[in-house]
This record gives structure tokens, sequence and C-alpha cells, in this order.
């Protein structure tokens, strides 16, 4: 995802909030498009977070500090850390 769909996307939504139950209760409670939602804005954070890590690497260390503050500017601290713990696998 380029960096500019990254900024579209968390200031278009900014206070969608964190869906954080599985798409089965979702689909349960007829809550599937808050649950859709808040996964494409999940992604877009992911997509941050790595790009954010990427431009703050150099000379084999890594300004934390840097990456994460630009990333909870754009998504908050709640959807970064739920990011974290979910989709640690895939950063």
């Amino acid at each position: 995802m380029e960096r500019n769909d990254i900024q579209k996307i968390s200031s278009e939504t900014a206070n969608i909030p964190v869906y954080k139950q599985s798409a089965e209760y979702a689909i349960e409670h007829d809550e599937l498009p808050a649950y859709r939602e808040s996964f494409r804005v999940n992604m877009a954070c992911r997509d941050a977070l790595e790009t954010a890590i990427h431009e703050s690497y150099h000379d084999y260390c890594l300004d934390t500090g840097k990456a994460s503050a630009q990333v909870a500017a754009q998504f908050g601290m709640e959807r970064m850390a739920y990011v974290l713990r979910q989709y640690r696998a895939c950063v």
C-alpha cells in the first residue's frame, strides 16, 4: 500500500472503532460491515507499521520511538497496539 493511500485511509477512518470480535461473531450479530471496515483499517495500520519500521531502520538500528509515534499519530495507540498483538506474524 502506498504512503499516500495509508494517510488517506487514516484521515478518513480516524473515528472507526477497533472491532475486537471474530468474523464469526460479527456474522452472528449482524455486525459484518463494522468488522470489515475495522479489518480494512487494521490492514492499513499494519502496512503503515511495516513502512515506518523500514524507514526508521538505519545502520542496524531501529528508531522505535520515531516509528511508533508516526503510526500512533495516524491510527491511534489503541489500534496500533491491537494490530501489533493480532497481526504480529504479518509485520
